[in-house]
């Protein structure tokens, strides 16, 4: 009896362990599979089992959990790496923007800094010459005002596409804004190799634009500073390149210049001029002189030009060649016309209480002036206050014009034509006009630059420019004007082939008002 119930104590525990392990054991598998789960964070592997119980199909739901937990792993590793190219897009998209230029994809200030500190600080090591050219496109208001500023826009996108050609590897081309562009050039060998860049730029520039339906002659001016004669950090050098830019402007359309110490002088005064002219109408500053034209046919002076002058207290008299590309760049020149309109009608009818009743006064009005809405409004009111004949009156506008006119040019100048005044083309052999534009222009008088009269009697080339213009001018039905003229041999020669005007310094210098009458008679 005891062997049989120890038997069956012994058979009960063998029993129990085994069942127990037969339970437990899958329940043990699926704890480390976890385990390992979470260890690998890899959710592709599945307990295996062919158990038809609880405790197969613990392990069966225990798969389908696993199968969900990969799905939803699957799903966040996807939208994870989605975010990631987001945020790589984005920050790539922040750099472009914090860094480029958005409309020529030229590096911006920001980034031609950053680029400039590491030149700097490279050629103090290396003792190598680096140069900053500043450009600045001529004229370009003019351009942007009267074909717009989409066109202005794709100008400065071609603009910066022939600068990035013109580059070498290693420099930097670099939009500041407006139509402001930066070279930043790096080893050097002396500073002279800037003068070869900033020559290579001017001459790229004698290609014209071409913009959809327009052709367009475009130049640039360039100041160059160089490190480290003219700076020793980007501010400085950046400062310094700006006020030899404006120097070279002073010279004339496509030009450069160096920087040199004597410009901060020449850069104070040219503030203290701009800071001047902005007050200069409200404080009666400005006057005209007025420069008598002779007709060859009678000898008669029926005709002249205003000519506008400015006298500051503390300057003293500062000169139109001066103040006029300040005025035109700063836009008080729009102020300005509207006022030199007003003097003259009241010039005009001053002379017809005074018995000079068919004097015709030419002014000069600006590019821009033309495409303002107050310039035609204003003609108009001036004419009505002083009661004078508009054809007294004669618009002289350059012929820069011709190259960025557009249709709000042509209508403006049709208007003025309508009102019965008379429109001059000024500086004429001086620019790109074509015979196709000078057919279109409502003109009534082509006036000749003096350029063209300065040499004319040792000149052939000259004198074959001036007759052909005057041939041009007489078959169009327009007078031509010849300014320049300083001799009796030059006043000679045009007679002689029938100039309409002459104006020079050979008759008259210009005059004051009160002069004229004296002059005319």
């Amino acid at each position: 009896m005891l062997g049989i119930l120890a038997f069956g104590v012994l058979t009960i525990v063998i029993a129990a362990k085994y069942f127990k392990k037969s339970l437990t054991y899958p329940i043990r598998r699926m704890v480390r599979h976890i385990q390992t789960i979470y260890r690998t964070q890899n959710f592709e592997r599945r307990l295996r089992s062919k158990r038809d119980d609880e405790v197969g199909r613990l392990i069966m739901e225990f798969n389908q959990m696993l199968d969900t937990v990969q799905e939803r792993e699957n799903e966040l590793t996807l939208h994870g790496k989605q975010l990631q190219r987001l945020v790589e897009v984005r920050t790539e998209q922040l750099y472009q923007k914090a860094h480029f230029d958005s409309l020529t994809g030229l590096p911006n200030r920001y980034l031609l800094v950053d680029r400039l500190h590491q030149a700097i600080s490279k050629s103090a090591r290396t003792n190598e010459v680096l140069a900053l050219l500043f450009l600045d496109l001529d004229r370009f208001k003019v351009i942007n005002d009267n074909l717009g500023h989409q066109n202005g826009d794709l100008l400065l996108k071609e603009v910066a596409k022939r600068l990035s050609k013109i580059a070498r590897e290693g420099d930097t081309v670099a939009r500041l804004g407006g139509d402001e562009f930066v070279f930043l050039l790096e080893n050097l060998n002396n500073p002279q190799d800037a003068s070869k860049t900033a020559r290579r730029i001017i001459d790229s520039f004698k290609i014209p634009f071409h913009l959809q339906d327009h052709i367009l002659h475009v130049s640039t001016s360039i100041g160059i500073s160089i490190y480290p004669a003219d700076g020793k950090d980007d501010k400085i050098l950046l400062k310094n390149a700006d006020i030899s830019m404006y120097h070279a402007k002073e010279k004339g359309p496509g030009q450069f210049s160096f920087y040199t110490h004597d410009m901060n002088k020449s850069s104070l005064e040219r503030l203290a001029i701009e800071t001047n002219l902005r007050s200069a109408i409200d404080n009666n500053e400005f006057y005209l002189l007025y420069q008598p034209q002779m007709r060859t046919k009678d000898n008669q002076y029926k005709n002249v030009e205003a000519l506008l002058r400015w006298k500051n207290p503390q300057i003293g008299d500062i000169s139109p060649g001066v103040f006029i590309p300040i005025a035109e760049e700063t836009a008080i020149i729009n102020q300005i016309d509207l006022w030199v309109i007003t003097q003259a009608c009241k010039q005009i009818k001053t002379w017809k209480e005074q018995g000079l009743k068919d004097i015709t006064v030419a002014v000069n009005i600006s590019a821009g002036q033309l495409i303002s809405d107050t310039l035609l409004e204003h003609l108009k009111r001036q004419l009505m206050i002083y009661q004078i004949n508009p054809a007294q009156l004669e618009i002289e506008i350059t012929e820069a014009v011709f190259v960025e006119h557009s249709a709000r040019t042509i209508k403006t100048l049709e208007s003025i034509k309508k009102l019965g005044a008379r429109i001059a083309i000024d500086d004429f052999g001086t620019g790109y006009s074509s015979l196709q534009y000078i057919q279109n222009f409502p003109a009534d008088t082509l006036k000749l630059d003096g350029m063209f009269i300065r040499n004319l009697m040792e000149s052939k080339a000259s004198q074959g420019i001036v007759r052909s213009t005057i041939i041009l001018a007489h078959s169009l039905g327009l007078e031509l004007v010849a300014e320049g003229v300083e001799t009796q041999e030059q006043l000679d020669y045009l007679t002689h082939h029938q100039c309409d005007l002459i104006q020079g310094f050979l008759l008259s210098k210009p005059i004051k008002p009160e002069e004229i009458i004296v002059f005319t008679q």
